[in-house]
């Protein structure tokens, strides 16, 4: 070998040693002596290390909200509360204020008295005057500020709130265990809307007198659900009680409207000794009071 080619090999080694050096981290300028500027790769790679770090927040699961639900009456009852004067109990399905308006006639809003009752619950209790036409009207109103009307008849001799007499809810005993309650609405009647009723039935012992004010426990519920009458929408429910030794409150309950945010009541009675004494016996109408 000539000294030309050594001279070649160690300039084609020395040129291999530079071009590693310059692809390090700690490569050199080689003619200035400073550190070189990085390469394309190097500059992406340190811009990338720099950005921070971004953790991903979770979307909140989105639940529907269940819309509140709209006040209603569920019953209206009346108990006696002395020489003049009686009980209005009545029940909604959301806690509620109300005002008891006691009506000065069978229809039209006039009131000779009224009483408020302003601490929410779902159950009140109220004492008013006794009213000779018995008809009461309750207002209630929830939290927000929504509305349920509730109007009690103890009398409809001429069925004012279904259209015609023949109407009214009438209270049949066809033995000792049962309760059978119809009404209806003619089909010139603004509730002549096919809405399902309700029969509800309280029981106080028949021991209880009248100047015991027995309150009573709610001892059947029965619906009352509406045919598809033409001429005249019918409804008909059979409750199913416990006998003789009990006196009852019978309470129709049928809306008026589709949210039954109004409702119509009509309150009728029949004592344990007003039953049939057989089990099963033959119908027999009770004279509502």
């Amino acid at each position: 070998m000539n000294k030309r080619t050594i001279l070649t090999a160690g300039i084609l080694g020395g040129a291999a040693l530079l071009l590693a050096a310059c692809g390090s981290a700690s490569a050199t300028d080689v003619v200035t002596g400073e550190p070189a500027p990085p390469t394309a790769t190097e500059a992406a790679q340190t811009v990338v290390a720099d950005l921070p770090t971004v953790t991903p927040v979770a979307e909140p699961s989105k639940v529907a909200e269940k819309p509140a639900e709209a006040p209603r009456l569920l019953w209206i009852r009346t108990s006696h509360a002395g020489p003049g004067v009686v009980t209005i109990r009545f029940a909604t399905n959301v806690p509620t204020t109300a005002e008891v308006r006691v009506s000065q006639g069978e229809v039209g809003p006039a009131s000779i008295y009224s009483e408020s009752l302003d601490d929410l619950a779902t159950v009140h209790e109220t004492s008013v005057p006794a009213n000779a036409m018995g008809r009461y009207v309750v207002h209630a109103k929830d939290n927000a500020g929504h509305d349920a009307w509730g109007t009690l008849r103890l009398t409809d001799q001429f069925g004012l709130d279904w259209g015609l007499e023949s109407g009214a809810p009438t209270l049949k005993a066809p033995d000792a265990k049962h309760l059978v309650v119809t009404w209806g609405f003619a089909s010139n009647h603004p509730s002549h809307m096919g809405l399902d009723g309700e029969v509800l039935v309280f029981a106080t012992s028949a021991k209880c007198t009248t100047a015991d004010s027995c309150v009573g426990d709610l001892v059947a519920e029965a619906p009352g659900p509406a045919d598809d009458g033409v001429k005249f929408e019918s409804h008909k429910s059979t409750a199913v009680i416990t006998g003789s030794a009990n006196d009852y409150q019978v309470i129709v309950a049928q809306p008026l409207n589709g949210d039954s945010s109004s409702m119509i009541f009509r309150e009728m009675t029949i004592r344990g000794d007003q039953l049939p004494k057989n089990q099963v016996s033959g119908p027999g109408t009770i004279k509502a009071n």
